[in-house]
């Protein structure tokens, strides 16, 4: 019949509207904790994968706004059961660097390759080789 022919998924078939999993970097696991994270904005999301990421800008974690002048390190730390294809990292939108580590665990330092004098926000974005994919919270630079 019509209506179970609708149902039916065709071969091959995959859910275009994805799920998503978010993830928190509290003191403790508690909720006071994981609220004041939130609060923070020290936060990360995926396409529904266990993905571990951690970035930074000058020290200063996912979430903060910092005043700093002069060239603007930048940390990352993700770890997956599935290598990360690529590693880039996006200033006011745009990607400005790009790595391919192909590994499952990515510890990486960049430098901001402008002297930008003005205002920047900056976040990462990760890749998995199964085309899964990471983002952090931006950093906000004044």
């Amino acid at each position: 019949d019509e209506m179970h022919t609708l149902q039916q998924k065709p071969e091959g078939y995959r859910n275009l509207w994805r799920q998503g999993i978010m993830g928190v970097w509290a003191t403790e696991l508690t909720r006071p904790a994981i609220f004041q994270a939130l609060m923070e904005r020290r936060t990360f999301a995926t396409t529904n994968v266990r993905t571990y990421l951690r970035f930074s800008v000058d020290g200063a974690c996912m979430g903060s706004e910092i005043a700093h002048t002069g060239p603007r390190k930048i940390s990352v730390a993700a770890a997956s059961e599935v290598p990360f294809a690529r590693v880039e990292i996006v200033r006011n939108g745009e990607d400005i660097i790009l790595d391919e580590p192909n590994e499952r665990i990515v510890e990486a330092e960049f430098e901001d390759p402008s002297l930008l004098t003005k205002p920047a926000h900056y976040y990462a974005r990760l890749t998995r080789e199964d085309g899964e994919m990471a983002w952090s919270s931006p950093v906000w630079v004044e």
